[in-house]
């Protein structure tokens, strides 16, 4: 009987095992951590964007004078009248959309990202604006005038830049800056309050008390500088999407012209400081421009190879 007993007890306990071995919890594989994105390597892109532009102006007229030759202005109230002078300053608003495309390199360790880029954009920016100067005339007479009607463009502008900045996977925050490169165009007239001087008197133009005291018309290309900051967010493994801001600017611009013989203001028909006008020969005329820009714009952007990197 005790014999009996024994086997059944060990029978019991090998049915037992499996049981116990099923209810004790199985241990999972271990989790491999999500892929981190690369963003070193060769990329191309596009944007578009909107840039306010401004022009700061310095204008400058100076007529000799006719009998005395002289180049020196002259002053308010003065007895003799020297040269006639007009300086002035203004600004031109030069806003408008620009869109183009851009290429790089990207290098990155760890969490900072060093790279490369160049851009070149088509513009829309222009402005339209009148300057107007008075010049003094002699023995207290109302003084005469100068007015200026002209357009300034920014049809193309360029960069060259470096970009540093750190990542958090995909998230890029960076700054950029270097050489910046664009062409500004200028055109316009001016007209002076005055006669036509003909060398022995002065004569009134058919169109009234107004005579032409300039033309010009520059294309000019200039290299200045340019930095800014921007966020890019990777999409995928390859495409990625950013908005950018870029401070402009291309330095000065000097652009001269020739103003033709005249007799500013007072009455036209006599030559004589008692007819309130200054006879002039030919002088020159300049505007310098200081260009500068702000530049915000989104693009995308396209990265060859470089898949995924896992992380563990």
């Amino acid at each position: 009987m005790k014999k009996i007993a024994i086997g059944i007890a060990a029978i019991a306990a090998l049915i037992g095992q499996p049981a116990l071995a099923a209810d004790m919890p199985v241990k999972a594989p271990p989790l491999s951590a999500p892929p981190i994105h690369d963003w070193t390597g060769f990329y191309v892109g596009a944007n578009v964007g909107y840039s306010w532009g401004r022009s700061n102006n310095d204008w400058s007229f100076n007529a000799p004078n006719a009998f005395t030759l002289s180049t020196v202005c002259t002053l308010p109230g003065a007895a003799v009248a020297g040269a006639f002078c007009v300086n002035g300053s203004d600004a031109n608003r030069l806003n408008g959309v620009i869109g183009g495309a851009q290429a790089g390199y990207n290098w990155q360790t760890g969490n900072f990202l060093a790279g490369i880029e160049a851009d070149i954009q088509a513009s829309d920016q222009k402005g339209n604006q009148t300057f107007s100067g008075l010049g003094a005339l002699p023995g207290g007479f109302p003084p005469g005038m100068i007015v200026a009607t002209y357009t300034e463009k920014l049809p193309w502008l360029a960069t060259a830049r470096g970009r540093i900045g750190v990542t958090a996977d995909r998230w890029l925050v960076y700054a950029t800056g270097g050489a910046a490169f664009g062409e500004v165009q200028s055109q316009g007239s001016a007209l002076g309050t005055g006669c036509l001087n003909l060398g022995n008197t002065c004569a009134v133009p058919a169109g009234g008390l107004l005579v032409p005291a300039g033309t010009w018309s520059s294309n000019v290309t200039r290299v200045g500088w340019t930095a800014g900051v921007g966020v890019e967010g990777a999409i995928g493994a390859n495409w990625s999407l950013k908005v950018e801001y870029l401070h402009v600017d291309l330095g000065s611009v000097t652009t001269g012209f020739g103003i033709p013989s005249q007799c500013i203001n007072g009455v036209c028909g006599g030559f004589g400081t008692a007819a309130g006008f200054i006879p002039t020969v030919a002088g020159t005329g300049s505007v310098r421009s200081r260009i500068t820009d702000e530049i915000v714009r989104v693009g995308i952007n396209y990265k060859f190879g470089g898949p995924v990197v896992a992380r563990y």
